[in-house]
């Protein structure tokens, strides 16, 4: 049986890899949503700020959460978006703002990007 440190380290790259796609993705579909045409500078910034913002959450809260659901047989698209929803769904209940709506976004599709991440590594 795997140790959950082990898990834990194996998850890290595929984290912030989920951190990046995650964050391009949900800016992508932000803009075409919005129907704004923006600068390429403008676009790369929007993104390198939001994966930025989401670094510190991602590897604290949600790698550990991840490597706890990989250790238990319990890790899915599903249970990784939630993961991911949660910090932002505690920000809205705090303060509800376009903020807010945002961390939440941004939050299921990183858990998505980063379960799409760990898949492809064949051991994690």
């Amino acid at each position: 049986m795997k140790n959950y440190l082990h898990i834990l380290l194996k998850t890290l790259l595929p984290t912030l890899a989920g951190c990046i796609a995650g964050s391009l993705l949900t800016t992508i579909v932000i803009m075409v949503t919005l129907q704004d045409t923006v600068s390429l500078a403008t676009f790369i910034v929007f993104t390198l700020m939001a994966a930025m913002f989401a670094i510190v959450p991602s590897l604290l809260w949600g790698a550990s959460l991840y490597a706890l659901t990989v250790l238990h047989g319990r890790a899915s698209y599903l249970s990784t978006m939630i993961i991911g929803a949660i910090p932002g769904f505690i920000l809205y209940l705090l303060h509800r703002s376009e903020f807010t709506e945002l961390c939440l976004y941004y939050g299921i599709s990183i858990g998505a990007c980063t379960h799409f991440f760990a898949k492809l590594r064949p051991r994690v």
